[in-house]
């Protein structure tokens, strides 16, 4: 969707594209998800546990036992609404919370790259040479792409953004 692939007329093939979320050092999320997990395992297992552990849990556990019929139809009414919860509340209570967290994310993207203006990074790749630029907007950032494009097609000399401005493409 944000990606263009144009052939100078050396016949090098270039990769433009838009990217929206910065990579992180060459590590995608997954690679730091993961090593946040393994810092907090080397944390977790350093401090000592105290108690003995489940069987503390049970000690404060009573049941009723049922005396009559009307004790019975309680109790098959409370593992009734309890299994009931288990199979139907619980999972739709999961499906409202991803409901929910999907629509922060999205409003969380949309505050991001309206109104706090975060850059969105252009890059254009062939094998071992690449450009990049850094562009607010994503309406200027479309067309600073195209330029890119056209000026790669023509065979165009880019320069990168650290040695000159955005928008600059010489000849």
């Amino acid at each position: 969707m944000f990606t263009a692939r144009v052939e100078d007329p050396q016949g090098r093939e270039w990769l433009v594209g838009l990217q929206l979320i910065p990579s992180r050092q060459g590590i995608g999320l997954r690679g730091r998800f993961m090593n946040r997990l393994s810092r907090k395992r080397k944390a977790s297992e350093q401090k000592p546990r105290k108690g003995s552990g489940w069987g503390d849990f049970f000690d404060f556990l009573t049941f009723p036992i049922p005396d009559s019929l009307d004790d019975l139809w309680i109790l098959l009414a409370i593992v009734a609404a309890v299994l009931f919860i288990v199979f139907m509340g619980w999972p739709l209570l999961l499906l409202l919370s991803d409901f929910i967290w999907l629509v922060l994310v999205i409003l969380g993207g949309i505050v991001s790259f309206i109104i706090l203006g975060r850059p969105i990074t252009i890059t254009a790749r062939s094998g071992e040479e690449g450009y990049f630029w850094k562009v607010r907007g994503l309406k200027q950032a479309r067309k600073h792409q195209q330029e890119v494009v056209l000026a790669l097609s023509r065979g165009e000399h880019l320069t990168d953004q650290s040695s000159a401005s955005v928008s600059s493409i010489s000849k």
